[in-house]
Order: C-alpha cells, then sequence, then structure tokens
C-alpha cells in the first residue's frame, strides 16, 4: 500500500505540473497583471479569463502598441478620433482592465450578449472601419481558444453578478485538488471501498 501511495503520489504531482506547464500565461506588458484582471473581473461581474483572453487577442499577449503607448488592453477605440480609429488612453494597465470589464459588463454581457460569439459580433465586427487587416472575422474563435487554453471552462459570460466570484476566483469554490498527502490519502480510500465489493 505504502509503493501504491508514491506512486500515485508521483504520478498526480506530474500530472498538475504537466497541465499547469502546458497553460497559456499572460505575456509581454500583461504579465504580472494577473490580479488586476482578477479585481475588475470581481469589480464588474465579467470572468476575468474572459477578460485575460480578450486582452491576448488584442495585443497580441501584450505586445501591441495601444497597450505600450495607451494603457489599452482591449483595443477600445474612441470615437470621437475619425473612423474610430484613436485608442483610449488610460493612467494605467491596471485602468485599463477596468475600463475594459465596464465596458463588457456594461455594452455587452447586461444587455444579453452572454456567449464569447455573440461579444465578437458587436465588439469586433466584420467590416468597421477600423478593421484594417481584416481580422475581426477571428475574433470569437481566437478569444475562446485563448480562454479555453487559460483554464476557462463556460463558454457563457455573465453568470455571476459583480462583486461575485467565479470559479478560481478568490473567493470561490475551488474545484481542483493539489496532490496533497491527505488527497491522496482521499483516494486510496475509495479505491479500498470499492475493491472491497470486487
Amino acid at each position: 500500500m505504502v509503493r501504491i501511495k508514491a506512486v500515485l503520489y508521483a504520478f498526480l504531482a506530474l500530472a498538475s505540473f504537466a497541465s499547469s506547464a502546458s497553460a497559456l500565461q499572460l505575456g509581454g506588458l500583461l504579465a504580472g497583471h494577473e490580479a488586476d484582471f482578477q479585481a475588475a473581473g470581481a469589480a464588474h461581474g465579467v470572468d476575468p479569463l474572459f477578460l485575460e483572453a480578450v486582452a491576448i487577442e488584442e495585443t497580441g499577449n501584450g505586445t501591441s502598441n495601444a497597450l505600450a503607448q495607451h494603457n489599452n488592453p482591449a483595443g477600445l477605440m474612441d470615437p470621437s478620433t475619425p473612423n474610430d480609429t484613436g485608442f483610449f488612453n488610460f493612467g494605467s494597465i491596471a485602468d485599463g482592465i477596468n475600463a475594459e470589464a465596464s465596458t463588457l459588463q456594461n455594452g455587452y454581457i447586461s444587455q444579453g450578449l452572454t456567449t464569447i460569439s455573440a461579444i465578437g459580433a458587436k465588439y469586433s465586427p466584420v467590416g468597421a472601419a477600423n478593421d484594417v487587416n481584416g481580422t475581426n472575422g477571428q475574433w470569437g474563435n481566437n478569444v475562446a481558444g485563448f480562454y479555453q487554453q487559460l483554464g476557462g471552462t463556460s463558454m457563457a459570460m455573465g453568470s455571476a453578478q459583480p462583486g461575485a466570484a467565479y470559479p478560481g476566483m478568490p473567493g470561490a469554490p475551488n474545484f481542483t485538488h493539489a496532490a496533497t498527502p491527505a488527497f491522496i490519502d482521499q483516494i486510496l480510500q475509495k479505491f479500498s471501498t470499492a475493491a472491497k465489493g470486487w
């Protein structure tokens, strides 16, 4: 039983490492802003992983001029500029992330657009004057892919109210288990109980 326990512990630890190593992470100027996405998501009732996925798409994972020069992680366009081609400026990246969350909640999710594809059709419409490279048509698929790579599981947004927790956010139930000795013992106990009935 001790040897089985050691092998099970090693397997779960390796599986945990492999899944975390393959996950997409924030890069460039977005790196280190995970807490800002969490705070903005909690404040506005938007899944923080969705906010991260949108920012990855809009900034080339933290490498865009909009982010570097305007602290704008979401490609939010200033309607006072010709053809909406100028970016809103924010005092900090955290301020830009907060504006992203507010915009998505107030202009999309609260209006009944609660799937990534529905949000994308309005947020990044095909044929928009500011879509000079014709890339808006891929926005929904790209964001959905990034969202899943970040660990997002619900493709429907808006299930939380502002101030509520999404799974994985501080205060939310933890649905994942670390490969701790107590967890291993729990698995072995269930296995032993089930094996007795064979």
